[in-house]
């Protein structure tokens, strides 16, 4: 079962936006043959906003916001050893899950400047995204080996460039900053030797560039390529 929802349209003279909303529920396709129960459940919900701001000719921004989650069952994995690749049949003794939701959010300006008649454009993005699982690694009918997993992730990220045009030479110029901050981590477990082991960790990332491209036509024919960029 789906059902989706899109409205959009103009606000005023000078602003416009959109709303859509997404809906989908599977109770799964597969069966679980050590429990005879379906397997493959998803529920997914989805909500995505845009608002747009042109106050003049020259200025123009939009908004885009999504907030998303999805839950269900873990991985209908087949042992081939059991069961014939052939078929859809498997039997696992733990179902598993999935558990996964997300915000973002996207800023992007644009200015038209009377320097090299060019554009200035700014993309402001945020993105923060978390996901639980537990699957049957081994895919049998016994407790032989079984995961969890757990991802925590924040974005933020900054995109400025300018392009314009100075007689034959086409310039695009521009910084990018991204932080990033990542947790994650995965639990095995496999009881046959007593293993119940957890790895992962955190990471904290920034990322800087800088970057120039010009474009310089020489014939009709012929264009002259230069660029550089310094990455931190």
């Amino acid at each position: 079962r789906y059902a989706s929802v899109v409205v959009s349209g103009p606000l005023s003279d000078t602003t416009g936006g959109k709303l859509a909303v997404y809906y989908n529920d599977d109770d799964g396709w597969h069966e679980n043959l050590a429990t005879g129960a379906d397997h493959g459940k998803a529920e997914t919900n989805l909500y995505r906003g845009a608002f747009e701001f042109s106050p003049n000719d020259q200025f123009d921004a939009i908004l885009r916001v999504e907030h998303g989650d999805s839950e269900g069952d873990g991985p209908a994995s087949q042992n081939a050893g059991l069961f014939s690749e052939d078929s859809f049949d498997f039997a696992i003794d733990e179902p598993g899950f999935y558990d996964a939701s997300w915000d973002q959010a996207i800023l992007e300006a644009t200015w038209d400047v009377t320097f090299g008649d060019g554009q200035i454009v700014n993309i402001l993005g945020y993105r923060q995204y978390e996901n639980r699982t537990l699957g049957d690694i081994d895919a049998s009918p016994f407790f032989v080996f079984h995961a969890m997993s757990i991802t925590d992730q924040e974005q933020l990220s900054n995109e400025l460039r300018y392009s314009g045009s100075f007689g034959n030479a086409y310039v695009t110029s521009g910084i990018y900053f991204l932080d990033q901050d990542l947790e994650y981590f995965e639990r095995r477990l496999i009881p046959a030797n007593n293993l119940d082991v957890t790895g992962g960790g955190f990471q904290e990332m920034q990322s800087l560039g800088a970057f120039t491209q010009v474009d310089v036509v020489l014939t009709d024919e012929i264009v002259l390529n230069l660029g550089a960029r310094y990455d931190r």
